[in-house]
């Protein structure tokens, strides 16, 4: 073999691991472990399913009491008064929520992205993130907090070789725009990102809410 075909093996290895979007697992794709990850949705609004560890290897459930269930309600009782109110509702319950998981499992050791938790246990990639945040929207909407937007399947972006990334995904019914929910950019406990889809796929400086 010559050194040229060897290049060309050597850069080949990586595309071929990008056209199956989880360079960890050649023989199953980030789309189909997301889909199978969220077949287990939340049973009542008294508990939800969580994962971390990356690529979601441990999973927990959180128990919900009728303390949070009443402080998320008073969240959305305060801000929900338009589409834009609803969002910034949808975050700041996501980030209670989270607090709430991180009384009872190691995710108060997740910090934003994947190179600030130096891996401790609890640390999650955007696969965990996204499941997570999917589990507590899908709590949100069971408890009828969520009137403004439907919730949609999880959006992912790949406009870069190495920059693959996934987030939860939410529809405004009013003006039909597509909203990313992506928690992973945040350490836990704070709000999400909730971005424009299209500005979300491209990278955009996110504004505040």
């Amino acid at each position: 073999m010559s050194y040229q075909q060897l290049f060309i093996i050597v850069l080949l290895i990586p595309i071929l691991s990008y056209a199956n979007d989880d360079f960890l697992s050649p023989v199953i794709s980030s789309h189909e472990k997301i889909a199978g990850l969220l077949k287990n949705k939340n049973q009542d609004t008294s508990s939800i399913s969580i994962c971390y560890n990356y690529s979601c290897k441990t999973n927990s459930i959180i128990h919900i009491n009728t303390k949070n269930i009443a402080s998320l309600n008073t969240i959305f009782k305060q801000l929900n008064t338009s589409g834009h109110g609803e969002r910034l509702a949808i975050a700041q319950a996501i980030a209670l929520l989270e607090n709430i998981a991180a009384t009872q499992s190691p995710v108060y050791n997740d910090k934003a992205e994947n190179y600030n938790d130096n891996y401790l246990p609890g640390s999650m990639d955007c696969i965990d993130s996204t499941v997570n945040t999917t589990h507590y929207l899908e709590l949100l909407n069971q408890l009828g907090l969520i009137v403004r937007h439907e919730l949609q399947q999880p959006v992912y972006r790949s406009p870069n070789l190495m920059g693959q990334h996934w987030a939860a995904q939410i529809k405004d019914k009013n003006s039909r725009q597509n909203f990313a929910v992506d928690s992973w950019q945040t350490d836990n406990g704070q709000r999400p990102i909730i971005q424009d889809i299209e500005k979300w796929k491209v990278r955009e400086p996110v504004e505040s809410l």
